[in-house]
């Protein structure tokens, strides 16, 4: 069986826009309280920017994942 703590890495690609890519990481926080609560992913997958994603996020450096609690 695969280990689902190995697939979340908490790498995130670069073609990945900068503000999907936060909040990729803030779900994957070890501390309960710095995840967003569902209504709040709801709401900020709204926001996210529809278009430029790649070449915006070339011009970043890759996000690291959060360091456990």
């Amino acid at each position: 069986m695969r280990d689902p703590n190995k697939a979340l890495s908490g790498r995130v690609p670069r073609e990945c826009p900068q503000e999907a890519a936060d909040l990729y990481l803030r779900c994957l926080s070890h501390a309960p309280g710095e995840r967003p609560s569902a209504p709040e992913v709801v709401d900020l997958i709204a926001r996210l920017p529809r278009s430029g994603g790649r070449a915006a996020a070339a011009q970043r450096p890759a996000a690291a994942a959060p360091k456990p609690a």
